[in-house]
């Protein structure tokens, strides 16, 4: 049919849809010869490329298997630098485009390698900084090679590593602290005060006897105030005693209103060059209360001398007299850095009464500390003028003794072992009879005088032992014996007695059980006591309760029969903090010879200044 358009068959439209028809030939043929390789006339078309294979599986990574990097293939992969943080760089794509560890791509010349991936990131050690956020470069494709895996050895036994490494040692073995001193002296506050009240006596149930009782206030003052070291000490008590005709009865200065076993006033370290002056309490190692003065200074190596002189007070009350005077030198040593830490001290000492050379004499302590234990020994040697009263040689020792205290983990044992004279000079016989001091001669008729010594002395023997031991942390189990006689003269009164204790503790962590039981025999009396009771602590140890029964039995020896009595008490400590202590005791006694109340409180106040 004639491509006839609607409206007329004119030359002019028929030459302008043929150029169009033309037009569109041209058109499809060069769109053809541009998507399609040219090729011969009569050739076949090139066959298509086969599919390449699939890379095999990567197998999962276990113990002992490392990842290698093989070789690079022709082909890469166009990275980007996507964030730079120190040394390290972080690259897009990652995993998900093929990049493995072990990939190389060059930048700047500089060669690095893909320190790991994951689906989006490939990341880069860059110590050299050589990468820039936004670098491109083109990494290669590897295909990561694992070893072979590895089997572990078998673990070796225990014994294989016996003997290799030394014991622990724990740090308290290695630690050597520097002992402290213990006694009056050791102390490190400028302030220290204690005040004590305290009152307790004998009230008689029946007709026969009277109320006795005792009220005191004591204080213990230690001060330094000052920079420089100069201290103030104090020890002293007000007491006062109720009771019918006490001011009549002999002695009755034992019974004084005011007692002061300290007032002095010191200078310097204790432990150094020291100068004491006033109411000594000790006038040196071996001697007691001295009016007077005491000077001390070390020598070297732990090695001290010192010098003291001074009033004797009155041995029955303790008042200032200048009856008597006492002078003397003593020569110490300690070493609390050594393992033994051994104390000694040599006192040399005499005293003067009624114008005229009274005591004269030699003693000596020494004492070491192995461990836990204790081993100490004294000696005393007097000098007698040849007229004295008491018929004594002119060298005598008048006191020996050694002890000890061992103890061998929850095993401790204790001994002492003293031999001791009446201390004799005609200072204390002007306060004592003469029986005080030597064994009387019969008197040939009464009120013939002063008794007269018949030149023999007493030589008292104490010896003492005790142990212990504790079963756990609940029970300790003691017991121990004496014996006290006379060595030197037959047939002077002696004695020898025993005891034995259990005491429980911490029983459902509150309570606790006692009991002890003694036995005495000697010369006049034989006697037999047990006691015990419970006891509990509450409140955080802050309240202390007790009870206890005792009983007792009295047998004399020259007949006559004896005595039993029954006694039952309590007891209570309270602790108002740590400045407040209080306590109480009460007892009622009954029996042949007795039906009374005991009773003591007291109240201690020891602040923190």
């Amino acid at each position: 049919m004639p491509l006839v358009p609607p409206g007329g068959n004119s030359p002019m439209r028929n030459a302008r849809l043929l150029a169009t028809l033309v037009g569109l030939v041209l058109l499809s043929a060069s769109a053809e010869a541009t998507s399609a390789p040219a090729r011969r006339p009569g050739a076949k078309p090139a066959p298509k490329p086969a599919p390449a294979p699939k890379p095999a599986p990567k197998p999962a990574p276990g113990p002992g298997v490392a990842a290698t990097a093989a070789e690079p293939s022709a082909s890469g992969v166009e990275v980007t630098v996507a964030e730079v943080a120190g040394a390290r760089a972080y690259l897009t794509p990652g995993a998900s485009a093929g990049i493995r560890r072990g990939a190389r791509l060059v930048v700047r010349g500089k060669e690095l390698t893909v320190a790991g991936t994951t689906a989006g990131f490939a990341t880069v050690e860059d110590p050299d900084h050589v990468l820039r956020e936004g670098d491109r470069a083109r990494a290669s494709l590897v295909t990561e090679q694992v070893d072979a895996a590895r089997e572990l050895p078998p673990p070796r036994p225990d014994s294989t590593f016996a003997g290799v490494w030394p014991e622990a040692e724990s740090p308290a073995e290695g630690q050597h602290p520097t002992a402290v001193p213990l006694g009056e002296r050791a102390r490190d506050r400028r302030y220290e005060v204690r005040l004590t009240i305290s009152g307790g006596g004998v009230a008689p149930l029946d007709a026969r006897g009277n109320l006795v009782a005792r009220t005191a206030l004591e204080a213990r003052v230690h001060a330094a105030p000052f920079r420089a070291p100069l201290a103030f000490d104090l020890d002293g008590a007000v007491q006062r005693w109720v009771g019918p005709g006490l001011d009549e009865r002999d002695g009755s200065g034992a019974r004084a209103l005011w007692r002061v076993r300290e007032l002095m006033l010191s200078y310097g370290d204790p432990s150094r060059s020291w100068a004491g002056l006033g109411r000594l309490r000790y006038a040196a190692s071996t001697l007691g209360t001295l009016d007077g003065l005491r000077l001390q200074t070390p020598i070297s190596g732990g090695l001290r001398v010192a010098a003291f002189g001074g009033a004797l007070p009155d041995p029955t009350n303790g008042a200032p007299t200048l009856d008597a005077q006492r002078f003397g030198a003593e020569l110490a040593y300690s070493s609390p850095e050594s393992a033994l830490r051994p104390e000694a001290a040599l006192v040399v000492n005499g005293s003067t009464f009624g114008g005229g050379l009274d005591e004269r004499r030699v003693s000596a302590i020494a004492s070491v500390f192995p461990g836990r234990s204790r081993l100490g020994a004294h000696v005393e040697v007097s000098n007698f003028p040849g007229d004295n009263p008491w018929g004594a040689s002119a060298i005598e020792v008048t006191k020996a003794g050694a002890d000890a205290s061992l103890r061998f983990g929850p095993v401790s044992f204790g001994a002492r072992a003293d031999l001791r004279q009446p201390e004799r000079s005609r200072w204390l016989a002007s306060y004592l009879p003469q029986s005080f001091f030597c064994l009387a001669a019969p008197q040939t008729a009464p009120g013939a005088g002063p008794e007269p010594c018949d030149g023999r002395t007493a030589s008292r023997f104490l010896g003492a032992g005790d142990a212990s031991v504790e079963l756990g942390d609940h029970l300790v189990l003691a017991a121990g014996a004496t014996h006290v006689r006379d060595v030197g003269i037959p047939r002077l009164p002696s004695t020898t007695g025993g005891f034995a204790s259990a005491r429980a503790v911490r029983l459902a962590r509150i309570f606790r059980a006692d009991v002890t039981a003694a036995y005495a025999t000697g010369t006049y009396l034989e006697s037999t006591t047990v006691a015990g009771g419970p006891g509990l602590t509450i409140f955080h140890d802050a309240l202390d309760l007790g009870a206890y029964y005792r009983f007792a039995s009295l047998t004399y020896a020259a007949g006559g029969g004896g005595i039993v009595q029954h006694g039952g008490g309590a007891t209570t400590t309270v602790l108002l903090g740590p400045e407040i202590a209080l306590t109480g005791q009460g007892e009622l006694t009954t029996g042949d010879d007795v039906k009374a109340v005991v009773f003591f409180a007291s109240a201690t106040w020891r602040p923190r200044l």
